[in-house]
């Protein structure tokens, strides 16, 4: 950065101050940049997407389901109503969903029941989740999906775990196949959670009239068999967040680099406003 406002400082005289602004400029540049980066709107993102209406535990599973605010937990830091929301794109709070299954053992089936709204007739949603199909109507259609969600602690170790996506609509009869990830990557820590970005491929079958129902699925038990001691319990909340069918993007922090131009652009600004007072 600092080779290219050489070059750009030396093409022709500057009036005084000129550089102390181009210090300024190129770091406001740099930090819009990466507020900006390739943020595709999420199905699911928002605490009024992750509302609690409609989204159920699952007996003997789950027993507390709800959205949190971003200081608890948030992968992407969007605050737009995702398009699976009847107010889609309308501006909103940070957040994420809350799963917290107590002293249940976790296994294979369902984690969370539902979700708040009938999608069928959300255009938007339809877009994303089925090009090409209409209001209350499904086409056939293979995609990924992509999903962020926090490891939680266990009670004992050895724990494998995963997290999917279930879609009932009148195409699937209504009890639609449990879709995994066929790959994960590490998302980092974040607020201090083991975060996973999964991709899941998903297909929709052609079928109209009824509603539409999306459940998060899981996956877990312990490795090998006759382990003393290992439990398949969390002793922490599951935490999801951008339920996408584009990579999510994990909310910027800007570099050190990048904030340590913006203060000597700041300082010459300064120094120059003193010198002329």
């Amino acid at each position: 950065m600092f080779e290219i406002l050489r070059e750009m400082t030396s093409l022709a005289p500057r009036k005084p101050g000129a550089l102390a602004k181009y210090f300024i400029g190129a770091a406001l540049c740099t930090l819009l940049g990466a507020s900006t980066h390739a943020h595709a709107q999420a199905l699911f993102t928002t605490e009024s997407d992750f509302t609690a209406t409609g989204w159920t535990p699952v007996s003997g599973v789950s027993n507390s389901v709800g959205p949190v605010s971003s200081s608890t937990y948030d992968f992407d830091g969007q605050s737009t109503d995702g398009l699976a929301n009847y107010s889609a794109g309308a501006p909103d709070t940070a957040g994420s969903l809350q799963v917290n299954t107590g002293s249940n053992a976790l296994g294979y089936g369902n984690l969370v029941y539902g979700e708040p709204f009938n999608d069928l007739y959300v255009q938007g949603f339809l877009n994303a989740w089925d090009p090409g199909a209409t209001a209350g109507s499904t086409v056939a259609y293979s995609g990924n999906m992509y999903m962020v969600y926090t490891t939680p602690t266990w009670a004992g170790p050895d724990v494998y775990f995963q997290l999917g996506l279930q879609f009932n609509y009148p195409g699937s009869g209504y009890y639609g196949t449990y879709y995994f990830p066929s790959t994960t990557v590490s998302g980092g820590t974040i607020d201090g959670q083991a975060t996973t970005i999964a991709t899941i491929p998903y297909s929709v079958l052609a079928g109209g009239g009824g509603g539409f129902g999306i459940n998060i699925v899981m996956n877990a038990g312990v490795y090998g068999t006759g382990v003393s001691g290992v439990s398949n319990v969390a002793t922490s909340p599951i935490y999801i967040d951008d339920i996408s069918t584009t990579f999510p993007v994990a909310a910027p922090v800007p570099e050190p680099a990048t904030l340590g131009v913006l203060g000597t652009g700041l300082t010459m600004l300064m120094l120059r406003r003193r010198r002329q007072a």
